[in-house]
């Protein structure tokens, strides 16, 4: 590690999350603790000490509320054409579960992220798309499994998505 910093052979490399491959050199020095870690230069310290920290949670997908919307109306397209080819019978309550899907979707995508009322639909949205989801379960009742699949995945979609 030593040789590398003094070489100068890592200054402007950084790894896929962003964080710079200098810092983590003289990071791993410092962990190795007496005597590497007095050999560690002022400068290097400097480096680390000013060094951006790369967020480590889930980063939110590329585009906006779309990829939430193109997952939710997708299933809700493969869920009407599973009622148009007969596979599942469309009855009140699988109707009832694409309107709040499409309500829900308009509110995710025109809302502003972390209100009251992007926070609701996205509640509302999870708990249609689970209940659907959970009337495969339920006999002799229109299961709306495919709506509810992709509304859970566009909900998690819209909740890692920031303003």
């Amino acid at each position: 590690f030593q040789r590398l910093l003094e070489g100068g052979n890592l200054d402007g490399l950084v790894d896929s999350d962003g964080r710079s491959c200098r810092a983590t050199a003289v990071e791993s020095l410092l962990a190795l603790g007496f005597p590497y870690a007095l050999e560690v230069r002022p400068e290097d310290l400097e480096f680390l000490r000013n060094a951006p920290v790369p967020d480590a949670r889930l980063t939110p997908p590329p585009g906006g509320p779309f990829p939430a919307l193109a997952v939710g109306l997708g299933a809700l397209a493969l869920q009407v054409v599973l009622g148009l080819t007969g596979v599942v019978t469309p009855g009140g309550l699988l109707i009832l579960q694409g309107l709040l899907t499409l309500l829900t979707l308009t509110v995710l995508t025109v809302a502003s992220v972390g209100s009251p009322l992007y926070r609701g639909a996205l509640a509302l949205l999870t708990v249609v798309s689970g209940i659907g989801l959970g009337m495969v379960l339920v006999p002799d009742v229109p299961a709306g499994w495919a709506a509810g699949l992709g509304g859970l995945v566009a909900a998690f979609l819209a909740a890692l998505r920031k303003s």
